[in-house]
């Protein structure tokens, strides 16, 4: 459901060469597991250690195909979207509304998609998660997993078309059943349109960095900016191991490097 993003792709085999009892083999930089990069020799910055990624099965299906987006009455809150249309693409499509679907897992990932792994992402601190965004969904269940009051046999081989929740945006009568379907990953039925809240889009946006000597420091300060309700869009922490591996991903880049401390990242808009 998910596009096949992520910082290690350029490290993943070109072939199957190294695959073996359907794992993939991967290479990781040997200084990323050094705790203090000065005490790292320059060649064995260069070299790499193989990590083993399990694999156990499964299928995945494309759902590129599921690509309504629904007409947005004014006023609304809330768009009915296929399971195929990506996270961009909806965005694009509600620009002209001043309205945006704000749950960001740092992909352009699919709505359906997101949905059936329950996603979250940077802006959950304001927007909270995929749980809270959806109100509505269509799922399509295997057979037989509903039982019939019928006595047709035929029936009873035949998928189930489902659909759960509701447009209102306070809704607190019957099952919540649109929550057993996130992040159910397709273990109980195939999602194939969702209703999504949507939000105005800030028209100021501003970010911020803060380092710290140590990582609790950090970490005590997003306590204390909970508790005191400070309206952050965003707040994202990095240990020291992080903010060099950044470093050195962008080392061959015109960029300075960043301070290889504790950082906060945060964002603030309205």
């Amino acid at each position: 459901g998910t596009s096949l993003e992520g910082h290690l792709n350029f490290m993943l085999p070109q072939d199957d060469s190294v695959e073996s009892n359907n794992d993939i083999i991967v290479e990781i930089p040997v200084s990323l597991f050094e705790s203090n990069n000065s005490g790292v020799s320059e060649q064995l910055k260069n070299e790499t250690k193989k990590v083993r990624i399990k694999r156990k099965g499964g299928i995945s299906l494309d759902m590129c195909n599921f690509q309504s987006i629904g007409e947005l009455t004014p006023g609304d809150g809330f768009v009915k979207v296929g399971a195929g249309v990506t996270r961009n693409s909806l965005n694009d499509a509600l620009r002209h509304t001043g309205l945006q679907f704000m749950i960001d897992p740092g992909a352009d990932a699919t709505i359906g998609g997101m949905t059936a792994c329950g996603a979250s992402g940077t802006a959950a601190v304001k927007y909270h998660t995929m749980r809270e965004n959806v109100l509505a969904m269509t799922t399509v269940l295997p057979p037989q997993t509903i039982a019939s009051a019928t006595n047709d046999t035929r029936s009873r081989s035949k998928p189930r078309v489902v659909t759960c929740g509701s447009n209102a945006l306070k809704n607190s009568a019957g099952y919540n059943l649109p929550h057993l379907f996130i992040g159910s990953e397709g273990t109980l039925g195939i999602i194939t349109d969702v209703t999504v809240k949507i939000y105005p889009i800030p028209s100021h946006v501003i970010a911020a960095s803060c380092t710290f000597d140590d990582l609790h420091t950090a970490a005590e300060v997003v306590t204390t900016i909970r508790m005191l309700g400070i309206p952050v869009s965003r707040i994202e922490l990095l240990d020291e191991i992080s903010i060099r591996a950044f470093n050195q991903s962008v080392k061959n880049e015109e960029l300075d490097p960043m301070e290889e401390k504790a950082t906060l990242f945060l964002e603030f808009s309205g």
